[in-house]
């Protein structure tokens, strides 16, 4: 009698191994928020979406950032209105995140499976009154160690006002530390309210700085050490009445150089042209019907820009396929959180092009899905994110690994 073949021990094994092999290596989107908290310590809620736009928190969050955020004090709201507050490097193994109130900047290691923990000796200090924004330029020196710059804001109503500076740190790419370079202090006129850097793409030395109640866009060149801070250039852009700029971003693709910004008052967002020399046009102005048009963010794919209109509790995209021209394509009001209107804020989209994450200024976040046409929905119940009552998160970043 003929016996049925069995196979081997080590095919067995290794036909397991196989089957395993998608979840064991299978990427996953990791969500961090900012939560700025003000009356305890401040932290960073993570999260991790399963692909459906379920999240769940991660190990250990909400992770402690050392320091305290900025809260209400004052009958603005100028304290909040900033952008990259939290940001992570290309590599994904390194997250950064400022403490408004305490003048500093965290630091974490960002694990294999995104949870995060302190490097030694965060937070590091921002040089300077509420640090509001952070942009990182990676290999700036010999060696590979990178160059923040932070604006910091000096708009904490809690704070004493001084004068609002960038500050520019050297950033080690061998144990996370920040340390701030000499001579790199560049102090702006007191009331400006700074809301946001970045760096040019192509232009490693160069940043562009949104600065709010000035209405300026200015243009800013490092010198080789990542000490002085010389200006190169800047724009003001025309107004229809009395307001300010918040929420910048530059097109993803190098080869478009173009750069968005908000224009809250007037309801409208403006573009922009620059050079990698750091030269900045002001080309035109874009309206909509949603009020308090202040973040902006742009898919992966270079095509869908999305603006938050915070005061009409709405979000508003933009085909960019001619990026010098967005053509509204749709127009999506929020979902309620409980009994309130929603206060859609900062923004990111997900890697995959299949989320959209906006965080909401009642202290939750939407997770709106959109799909292969760049059509967004919201089916999903808001996102409790767990803050104190209160509580405003500033910024949001996400990582796919």
């Amino acid at each position: 009698m003929k016996l049925p073949l069995r196979p081997t021990l080590g095919l067995a094994v290794a036909a397991v191994a196989l089957a395993l092999l998608p979840t064991a290596f299978a990427q996953k989107t990791y969500i961090y928020v900012n939560g700025n908290e003000s009356l305890s310590g401040s932290t960073i809620r993570a999260f991790s979406n399963d692909g459906t736009g379920k999240l769940t928190a991660l190990a250990g969050s909400p992770y402690s950032t050392g320091g305290v955020g900025v809260g209400p004090g004052n009958k603005t709201d100028k304290q909040w209105d900033a952008d990259g507050e939290i940001i992570i490097n290309a590599a994904g193994t390194r997250l950064f995140a400022v403490n408004g109130h305490t003048n500093n900047i965290a630091v974490f290691n960002i694990a294999a499976d995104g949870t995060l923990s302190a490097v030694a000796g965060s937070p590091f200090s921002s040089g300077g009154p509420q640090p509001a924004s952070l942009a990182l330029t990676e290999n700036y020196y010999t060696g590979g160690d990178g160059l923040v710059v932070v604006a910091n804001k000096d708009s904490d109503p809690l704070q004493t006002p001084t004068a609002p500076n960038y500050t520019a740190l050297r950033y080690s790419v061998a144990n996370g530390t920040l340390s701030i370079n000499n001579n790199s202090t560049l102090t702006r006129p007191a009331g400006v309210s700074l809301a946001q850097v970045n760096f040019i793409p192509g232009g490693p030395s160069i940043f562009v700085a949104n600065e709010f109640i000035n209405k300026t866009l200015a243009s800013y060149q490092l010198d080789a050490d990542g000490g002085s801070m010389t200006q190169i250039g800047s724009i003001a852009p025309p107004f229809t009445v009395s307001g300010v700029l918040n929420g910048s971003i530059f097109h993803p693709n190098p080869a478009q150089q173009y750069y968005y910004t908000g224009q809250p008052d007037d309801r409208r967002f403006i573009v922009s042209s620059y050079t990698t020399a750091g030269a900045l046009t002001y080309l035109k102005s874009v309206s909509n019907s949603g009020k308090a048009i202040c973040w902006l963010s742009i898919n992966p794919a270079g095509t869908r820009l999305v603006d938050s209109e915070t005061a009409s509790a709405s979000i508003t995209s933009y085909d960019i396929t001619n990026p010098v021209s967005p053509v509204l394509s749709q127009h999506l009001t929020l979902k309620n959180t409980l009994a309130l209107l929603p206060r859609p804020a900062h923004q990111v989209w997900d890697p995959t092009a299949a989320f959209l994450y906006v965080v909401d200024r009642n202290a939750y976040l939407h997770i709106v899905n959109a799909d292969a046409t760049g059509t967004l929905t919201e089916s999903a119940t808001p996102f409790k994110l767990g803050l104190p009552a209160g509580t405003v998160p500033v910024g949001i970043a996400v990582l796919r690994k």
